[in-house]
């Protein structure tokens, strides 16, 4: 399985491999429910709420969610490096890919 979270941009079309989420709490009830088969996510930075993509990434080293690869697609400078740097650090096994 393959999550995409994003609150503006275009979700991925149904049938693509992707589920897309536009805020924190679908994005990580949907990561709860397939902890085991989650291959890939896609986060945005900035949600428009109280959470933000580096909130996902935490979700996910608590629930010990360990996606092969994690794309970070945020166009917010700040957001996007302390989120690349978080998945550095704590999924070291994980590809991380700046989109």
């Amino acid at each position: 399985m393959k999550v995409y979270l994003d609150d503006r941009r275009p979700l991925p079309e149904p049938g693509s491999g992707w589920v897309g989420v536009r805020t924190y709490d679908a994005c990580v009830a949907v990561l709860g429910a397939a902890k085991a088969t989650c291959d890939e996510v896609s986060l945005d930075f900035m949600l428009g709420g109280d959470h933000n993509g580096l909130d996902v990434l935490i979700f996910m080293n608590e629930k010990d969610i360990r996606p092969a690869v994690i794309r970070i697609h945020s166009s917010h400078w700040f957001g996007r490096r302390r989120m690349r740097e978080y998945a550095e650090r704590m999924f070291p096994a994980s590809e991380v890919i700046m989109d």
